[in-house]
């Protein structure tokens, strides 16, 4: 893995360790995101799912539409088990990450998230 995904690795994990915390929220957490991908200048590709970058690049862009993706805090496990475990295994990584977000029931989230200005409904 090049230096640019490990500085990438190392910050996604720092901002979900803090999410995590609640010292900073969704909002906090999607603005970084966008930050960080404008200053790295990360470009999204269309790489096939079976490398260690794949993944980085999947949270990167999942984050940077948390909003309209419905990500929450409930979730930092799953990505943070994604991030970490991705490295070793990638295509095992992506398995279990597919069949993470299958399984979310996405009305209930909708209706969880209602009080939360900051998620657009679909």
């Amino acid at each position: 893995m090049n230096n640019k995904f490990k500085y990438a690795k190392t910050f996604l994990i720092d901002i979900m360790e803090k999410w995590k915390n609640g010292d900073i929220n969704e909002i906090i957490v999607h603005e970084c995101v966008e930050d960080f991908l404008e200053k790295e200048n990360f470009q999204y590709s269309n790489s096939e799912n079976n490398s260690y970058e794949s993944i980085i690049l999947e949270v990167l862009s999942q984050l940077d539409i948390l909003n309209r993706q419905l990500i929450c805090q409930e979730d930092i496990e799953a990505i943070n088990n994604f991030i970490i475990n991705g490295e070793e295994s990638p295509i095992e990584s992506w398995s279990k990450w597919t069949n993470y977000w299958d399984n979310i029931d996405y009305e209930e989230r909708k209706i969880n998230l209602s009080d939360n200005p900051y998620y657009i409904s679909l």
